[in-house]
């Protein structure tokens, strides 16, 4: 397959892969058109998914992530027999299989993004509050790392840079564009002749949101996930130019990772590198906020939820008022009683009510 080519879009996490994905799979027909076939995948509420993991990989019994060689040459043979110049695959869980992949002799491209580890660290830790049930505060370390960052490295010294397209990530100072356009420019396609999908794509929620939800994963762990986080996202009534990280850990963590970036690039040309760096240079903390939700914000988030989805209110406030709560946690225990009775004698109100305009009829 000399004349074709398989890019294979590897993430990592937190660099906008849902939205790329999201984008790639409500185009597949444009895409086709341009000579590129990604195979469409199921999106969820959020349109979020793995992306193409099930075309490559599958999960055994012990739930462990394989490369599967007969779907993975099925699906090249395919390719082959197709009219397409280029296979598209894309999905965060590839990044540790680009050994794998490696093995089979294509004419590969790794697209990889490179996000600064300062900000992969808080992003990270506010995606396990959002989707892993993690209840504790940010860990605070002496020293940062992107496992993802550390592998890259790895790949670099075993392979070469030939083969991996590594692009700054960040807004539009780091990328002059949206993440789309510059993905699309990877594709050597314009981003204009294909339609975009404005709607947000696994939104980060506000500090109220996120504290709530870290106080719910202590006694819910990830069972509610499948409601509570897309409402979670909806909720704009609280603070989202915030940091969960210290100053002097701040400051330190910058350092770090200028220069990690640095010793990236001395492996691997970084597409918008001095973009990246200057970002992260002029990078300055948010606002520092202690993670913890007093009784007021709390009462605002809960009634959002009690609005939107009154049922999955009472399903919280159901085992939540039954549950033995630590004394830290007491004051929102009891907003999500006073809220759940004031829902009560409303409705027991609306059944009076109901019964009076029943009787005046007779």
């Amino acid at each position: 397959m000399p004349s074709k080519k398989i890019i294979i879009h590897a993430g990592p996490p937190k660099t906008g892969t849902s939205v790329i994905q999201s984008w790639l799979n409500n185009n597949v027909s444009s895409l086709a058109a341009h000579g590129i076939f990604y195979p469409s995948h199921d999106l969820d509420r959020n349109q979020i998914s793995s992306g193409n993991f099930s075309e490559v990989l599958e999960v055994d019994e012990k739930k462990k992530v394989t490369f599967c060689e007969g779907k993975f040459l099925a699906l090249v043979a395919k390719f082959e027999q197709s009219d397409a110049h280029t296979l598209l695959l894309s999905s965060e869980y590839f990044f540790k299989q680009i050994p794998t992949f490696k093995q089979y002799n294509y004419n590969y491209e790794f697209v990889v993004y490179l996000r600064p580890a300062i900000a992969f660290v808080e992003s990270i830790y506010n995606q396990s509050v959002k989707r892993n049930g993690n209840d504790a505060t940010i860990a605070i370390r002496a020293n940062i790392e992107n496992p993802f960052h550390t592998m890259l490295t790895r790949y670099l010294g075993k392979y070469g840079s030939k083969d991996f397209n590594v692009r700054g990530f960040g807004g539009h100072s780091v990328l002059g564009k949206s993440l789309v356009e510059d993905f699309a420019q990877v594709l050597d396609i314009d981003k204009t002749l294909i339609h975009t999908n404005s709607k947000y794509v696994n939104r980060s929620y506000c500090f109220e949101a996120l504290e709530l939800k870290r106080y719910l994963n202590r006694y819910f762990g990830k069972q509610l996930d499948s409601e509570l986080d897309p409402l979670l996202q909806q909720y704009e009534g609280g603070e989202y130019n915030f940091s969960l990280l210290p100053l002097s850990t701040f400051e330190d963590y910058k350092k770090q990772s200028l220069a990690e970036i640095a010793c990236i690039a001395q492996l691997v040309p970084i597409v918008n590198k001095d973009k990246l760096t200057s970002s992260l240079n002029n990078m300055t903390r948010k606002a520092y906020r202690h993670q913890t939700l007093g009784a007021g914000a709390a009462k605002q988030v809960l009634s959002f939820i009690t609005n939107q989805n009154p049922r999955l209110f009472c399903d919280i406030a159901t085992i939540l008022i039954s549950k033995s709560i630590t004394a830290q946690d007491q004051h929102i225990q009891a907003t999500v009683k006073f809220l759940h009775d004031e829902m009560e004698s409303k409705k027991e109100d609306r059944g009076w009510l109901a019964k009076l305009k029943q009787l005046v009829k007779l």
